[in-house]
């Protein structure tokens, strides 16, 4: 079996460190044999239990230390442009082929990274592939859609209602976000939303999952309560913050809602749909794709309270989807995929 090693210098609770472990997982189904590189402590060691992880400090010695594992494999793979940041000279210096997982908008790479070595760069959605296309033309830029463990999401059906009985919500409609309190996400607009729908259906109780990770968005995530109460429904919603068992609680949902328009992918519209929940998201890339092309969900425009609100009450209105999500958005097409790219790159 061919062996890669995979670099990521973040391990928080965030959808591209769900993303790698999920492949992590399936690598070997596709013949290739993963070693992982971390540079920091948080939930994805947890995550890779039981698979080949190594901890390398982030240090002026990092680029070397990874070189010298980078030679027992036949290619690298970076996660994240953090991930690039290392992994792309250490592979070059062991001589080996660097793919490097976007899972960003290039703009928010640092711009040298465009300049330097990778086989390949993969992007999650059409939209990233487009601006990592505009902006690093001289770059090999490739979609690769994200994938989840269908099964174990799905086996979390019926988790939710514990989660409701200690909310106290019985029956009442329960509309949620989730992910990292940022204002990409746009959670703003999310309770702006909320208030109006509460003007409609005056039993409906909301929830805000996620915490802020990335230790700079402090400001906007410690506002969001603030902006609940101006707004008259801070009795109404439940700031959950990071819950290890995410999944019960995306469950416990009657509709989620992903309000952000400048979103790589969405990975928790996967989860969503494939635990039977109604969504409604903001018309623009990642969430559009995936939800245009499953024909499940709905869409509407950006920054639009008014409009995200009534979409809302339609769907409470509707019956939950019947069928769940695709197989072509599962983390074993995704590993398939990965597996292809890495057969080229190395060959």
């Amino acid at each position: 079996m061919r062996r890669v090693l995979l670099v990521s210098a973040t391990a928080r609770r965030g959808g591209a460190e769900r993303s790698l472990a999920a492949l992590v997982q399936r690598l070997p189904d596709v013949g290739w044999w993963p070693q992982t590189v971390l540079q920091e402590d948080g939930p994805l060691q947890d995550w890779l239990a039981g698979t080949d992880v190594r901890r390398v400090a982030a240090d002026d010695d990092a680029v070397a230390v990874i070189a010298e594992l980078a030679r027992g494999a036949e290619a690298v793979v970076a996660n994240k442009w953090r991930g690039q940041l290392v992994a792309g000279p250490a592979a070059a210096a062991a001589g080996r082929p660097c793919v490097w997982w976007q899972q960003d908008f290039p703009d928010r790479s640092p711009a040298e990274l465009f300049r330097g070595p990778a086989a390949a760069v993969v992007c999650s959605s059409e939209a990233v592939l487009a601006e990592q296309r505009a902006a690093a033309p001289e770059l090999r830029a490739v979609k690769i859609a994200l994938g989840i463990a269908l099964e174990e999401v799905t086996a979390r059906r019926g988790a939710g209602e514990q989660v409701r009985a200690s909310l106290g919500v019985g029956d009442a409609p329960l509309i949620g976000t989730a992910g990292r309190l940022s204002p990409d996400k746009r959670q703003d607009v999310f309770l702006r939303a909320a208030a109006l729908i509460a003007r409609e259906r005056p039993g409906a109780r909301f929830v805000v999952l996620g915490g802020e990770i990335l230790g700079t968005e402090e400001a906007y995530a410690e506002g969001l309560p603030a902006l609940a109460a101006s707004l008259g429904i801070a009795e109404r919603v439940t700031f959950a913050g990071a819950q290890a068992d995410a999944y019960a609680w995306i469950d416990a949902l009657d509709v989620l809602v992903h309000p952000a328009e400048r979103e790589p992918f969405g990975l928790v519209i996967l989860e969503a749909l494939a635990l039977g929940k109604r969504v409604v998201a903001a018309d623009a890339a990642g969430p559009a794709e995936i939800l245009t092309a499953g024909g499940r969900g709905a869409l509407v425009a950006p920054r639009d309270p008014p409009a995200l609100a009534a979409a809302v009450v339609e769907a409470l209105a509707a019956p939950p989807p019947a069928d769940g999500l695709p197989r072509a958005l599962t983390d074993v097409r995704m590993a398939a995929d990965f597996g292809r790219l890495l057969d080229e790159v190395a060959a």
